[in-house]
């Protein structure tokens, strides 16, 4: 997986510097990290999973990295953007539509998705610089959708999880304490 992302990255980010390039690697790795936690959790603890256990995984990736990583919305964003450039190489074909995982498009816009519904004004600003507003439609249109869809998927998790986690401090509550 970690050779795809590197070729992804020099594909279709070819201009960027190294840094940025090892950046982005770090962060596609976090978030699928934290989506392989996501199905370690679900079959330790024998947690319920209404719909597709890859999309909960996702979501459960998309809530540590938006609530708990200082710098957790570029660790969604870059994860959503390895999906989107996946597509771009493989695209849909009939096996896409049996696969236990969504079609790598959905699992792009559902990641934004999420990443707005916590931080939209921080999206905003990505969609403005680096999508020159193509995405615009997405957000105009999935808005309140995507404040309410992150919402219910965070508090779901830590329904689930309560049980077996001690509290951590979240970014905020770091920030608090400087």
């Amino acid at each position: 997986m970690m050779d795809i992302q590197l070729k992804l990255y020099d594909k279709f980010h070819a201009k960027e510097s190294k840094e940025n390039r090892r950046h982005y690697f770090n962060n596609v790795t976090r978030f699928l990290l934290y989506h392989e936690l996501g199905h370690a959790l679900i079959d330790a603890y024998h947690l319920p999973v209404l719909g597709q256990e890859e999309d909960a995984a996702d979501a459960l990736s998309a809530v540590i990295s938006l609530k708990y990583l200082p710098k957790g919305f570029q660790v969604l964003v870059d994860g959503a953007d390895f999906f989107y450039l996946l597509d771009q190489v493989i695209g849909t074909d009939a096996s896409s539509y049996w696969d236990e995982h969504s079609l790598n498009r959905q699992r792009y816009y559902r990641l934004l998705c999420f990443a707005y519904g916590k931080v939209p004004n921080l999206v905003e600003q990505k969609i403005q610089y680096y999508y020159k507003g193509a995405l615009n439609t997405f957000i105009k249109e999935r808005s309140d959708y995507c404040h309410y869809g992150y919402n219910e998927t965070y508090f779901s998790w830590m329904l689930l999880l309560q049980p077996y986690l001690k509290p951590l401090p979240t970014v905020e509550d770091k920030k608090k304490t400087l």
